[in-house]
């Protein structure tokens, strides 16, 4: 059973044409792999930036609790009524009045709301939010917008809901009219 030269070249022909197709395959699946093998490292690499940001946030986490009990350490838990008018309040924290507008139980729980974490955190993030900007450190306080209204077009607004961000002039105190009408 030999074959003949013009079959050997048919089987030879359907040879190449196959192994054309693969090398065809071969590209089409390189390419595909390629870009998968991009968007992956992508994603590791935004993993492992979320991961570095995490771990800093936990450093600090940890070093706001260890401030809070060391500053707390060698106080007596029940030692923070200070309704009769003692003055050991943590700076920044006024004091409640004692009156019969309000019970020493609900004083209390007001008192430990205005110490509390979540509440000052709370606090700090609207006022962020209302002002434009990240955090309240010095250097992303916004400068005042000198020599425009509120009523001017260029005055900041929040992009989404198109309300006007609060700006305060630093230089002046919070009773002035400017800074007033922001509180």
């Amino acid at each position: 059973m030999s074959s003949t030269p013009n079959q050997n070249i048919q089987w030879l022909n359907a040879l190449v044409e196959l192994v054309e197709e693969l090398k065809a395959d071969h590209k089409g699946f390189k390419g595909l792999v390629a870009k998968r093998f991009q968007v992956l490292s992508a994603k590791v690499q935004l993993l492992q930036t979320n991961n570095k940001h995490l771990k800093h946030e936990n450093q600090d986490l940890k070093k706001q609790i260890n401030y809070v009990d060391n500053k707390n350490a060698g106080k007596d838990s029940d030692d923070r009524t200070v309704l009769e008018g003692s003055s050991d309040l943590p700076e920044g924290v006024s004091q409640i009045p004692n009156n019969s507008a309000m019970s020493t139980d609900q004083a209390q729980k007001s008192l430990d709301a205005v110490l509390s974490k979540p509440v000052r955190d709370a606090i700090l993030k609207a006022f962020s939010h209302y002002m434009g900007i990240s955090n309240v450190q010095p250097k992303n306080l916004p400068a005042f917008p000198f020599g425009i209204s509120k009523d001017h077009q260029t005055w900041p607004k929040d992009p989404l809901t198109q309300k006007l961000y609060h700006h305060y002039n630093w230089a002046l105190t919070a009773d002035d009219p400017t800074n007033a009408e922001s509180l």
